[in-house]
């Protein structure tokens, strides 16, 4: 499993001068080896190296191993597709593997190459971070964000011993973040309550367009997105932690893909609420959490999930938080969905019976139980 340890360097100003003009370079020659290649026709790294690799030397002095790095770049840049030319920023994040690059952590300290010769430059670190950089290995990529630079150094981490126990589902919302089927709720209200009051400033600045309002939405920009990360990365560790101490051997959740063009957007409000909603980056911070566990992550269909009721398999009516079955009363309904979920979903029920499946799959728990 690989993880990325993010370090904070701490160059001095001719170091940092230094790091910059290495950037720039590097990134004029991907420049330079994406035009080769689109007129070529040319896009495989063997192939490219062929063609590039004296020319890129010669023409921007770097060294070898960051001329293999940069043709690596623009060929990986082209499989995605090749219908247009890539083009790189001057600033854009360079590669860097050990024979241009290697740590002291004892020290902390890094000696990486520069257009300048070798530099030797602290770093800062949490625990954690020096933690996994005792697994370190492969490329790390040096980044310039918001006049900081970083090293994201890949980590390999073993695998964990596969845990076993009963699944855990979990229900994702806007209402409620996520719910499990263990019962516990994570109210989102905080969350749409800052989002409205961030869409409320941006909207008031947007309208001003002077430059001082400019200024200011530039230094406001990403404030959103990383309180909205570090919530996701919280909400992550308490499901993961859960299904961790009530010793479940998998987790559920729900195939969410599409679900956007699905859905009929019927306002402004609804269509800024579906589009904020990082129900995929929460997805994946739990996965790569739970691996770690050595729980296995599974995804179902969420089609009648919160329509039916999980303890007779008949289909119900959700007004808000509330679902009501007309045999069973009232409960929870992210939490009646988080276990139809953790059963692994259900087939599309008739109204007023319980559906073969449900009963089948109502039937498994309670035998398990």
């Amino acid at each position: 499993m690989q993880l990325t340890a993010q370090l904070k360097l701490k160059p001095s100003p001719a170091q940092a001068g230094a790091l910059d003009r290495t950037m720039a370079a590097c990134n004029a020659a991907c420049n330079r080896i994406s035009e080769a290649a689109w007129d070529a026709k040319i896009f495989r790294q063997f192939d490219l190296h062929r063609l590039c690799y004296r020319t890129v030397r010669d023409e921007f002095a770097i060294a070898a191993q960051a001329a293999v790095r940069a043709i690596a770049k623009v060929s990986d840049a082209y499989k995605l597709d090749r219908n247009t030319q890539r083009v790189f920023r001057a600033h854009g994040a360079v590669c860097f593997d050990l024979r241009i690059l290697s740590f002291d952590l004892e020290q902390s300290t890094v000696s990486i190459w520069t257009l300048d010769g070798r530099q030797t430059i602290s770093f800062a670190c949490g625990e954690r971070q020096r933690e996994l950089m005792q697994c370190q290995k492969g490329e790390s990529d040096l980044c310039f964000v918001r006049g900081q630079w970083y090293l994201l150094a890949t980590c390999t981490v073993a695998d964990a011993q596969p845990a076993s126990g009963p699944p855990l589902g979990v229900d994702l919302g806007i209402r409620n973040t996520a719910a499990t089927s263990r019962g516990t709720l994570h109210c989102g209200a905080g969350r749409q309550q800052f989002k409205e009051r961030r869409n409320k400033v941006r909207a008031s600045l947007q309208s001003r367009n002077n430059r001082r309002a400019r200024k200011a939405l530039r230094r406001l920009s990403g404030r959103e997105r990383r309180r909205v990360t570090w919530e996701n990365h919280n909400l992550s560790k308490t499901i993961v932690a859960e299904a961790e101490g009530t010793q479940c051997g998998t987790i559920r959740m729900e195939r969410l893909a599409g679900i956007r063009q699905r859905c009929k957007i019927r306002n402004k409000h609804t269509n800024r609420m579906m589009s904020g909603w990082s129900f995929g980056q929460l997805q994946s911070f739990v996965a790569y959490k739970a691996a770690r566990c050595g729980i296995k992550i599974e995804y179902v269909e969420p089609a009648y999930t919160s329509q039916t009721c999980a303890a007779c398999g008949v289909l119900g009516t959700r007004r808000g938080d509330v679902f009501s079955c007309t045999t069973c009363g009232k409960v929870h309904a992210d939490v009646n969905a988080a276990v139809n979920i953790a059963r692994g979903g259900v087939a599309r029920p008739d109204r007023g019976k319980p559906s073969r499946t449900a009963a089948k799959c109502l039937a498994v728990s309670h035998c398990g139980n």
